[in-house]
């Protein structure tokens, strides 16, 4: 079986009081007024980001922001950016293996129905949380409320990353997928489960990104 996808997924706990309380609002009224103020407001509120220079990169995102906007224009990917900079704990970086998600179904159902009923249901319904105003063509983003994790987190936590690597590389005799994506899915499922049990340990949300590779 040949690689699915070599696009990145970038996964990470959201503060989501922060996220929609006033990381939300100030992208709204920046979007809407086009202004000086709106953009010194976003400006401040970045101040508070601890890291010096995950600061300074977010800053350097809101000026193509503020200068995209004087032109009745909008720069999606660097409002993703200080998203990111500015609201997400944990930020990890893994090979994007979800497509391998529907060459999974018959092992994971077989390992345990409603749990993968669980599995494929979120990750179905997972466009439906897709950021707009952060999601250009060539990356898509996506935050999930604290309050529709629990069952995903019980789902995806009752299945280990080892165990996720055995039962794929066993498969069929080892017919279905070969050592490479077994590991790399085992990756990019530790990735999530991990973001995912954090974020309902904390009360959080979930962000997830997906950036296709540069043609």
């Amino acid at each position: 079986m040949s690689q699915v996808s070599v696009a990145t997924c970038r996964v990470g706990v959201l503060e989501h009081t922060r996220y929609s309380q006033q990381f939300e609002p100030l992208i709204r009224e920046t979007r809407a007024k086009r202004s000086a103020d709106a953009i010194a407001k976003m400006r401040a509120f970045l101040m508070g980001v601890p890291d010096n220079d995950v600061r300074e990169d977010a800053l350097v995102q809101l000026e193509r922001i503020d200068v995209a906007v004087q032109g009745s224009r909008w720069q999606s990917n660097a409002a993703g950016m200080i998203l990111e900079a500015s609201c997400v704990e944990n930020l990890e970086s893994v090979p994007d293996l979800s497509p391998l998600l529907d060459t999974c179904s018959t092992f994971l159902y077989e390992w345990n129905e409603e749990h993968a009923d669980t599995i494929y249901t979120f990750f179905g319904f997972l466009a439906d949380h897709t950021i707009r105003w952060a999601s250009p063509q060539d990356t898509w983003r996506a935050v999930v409320p604290p309050d529709r994790l629990s069952d995903i987190a019980e789902a995806m936590g009752a299945l280990t990353p080892r165990e996720v690597r055995k039962m794929l590389e066993s498969a069929e005799d080892g017919d279905v997928f070969s050592e490479d994506e077994a590991r790399e899915f085992s990756a990019w499922w530790e990735a999530v489960r991990k973001a995912i049990r954090v974020a309902v340990r904390t009360e959080s949300g979930l962000y997830i990104c997906v950036e296709q590779p540069e043609e």
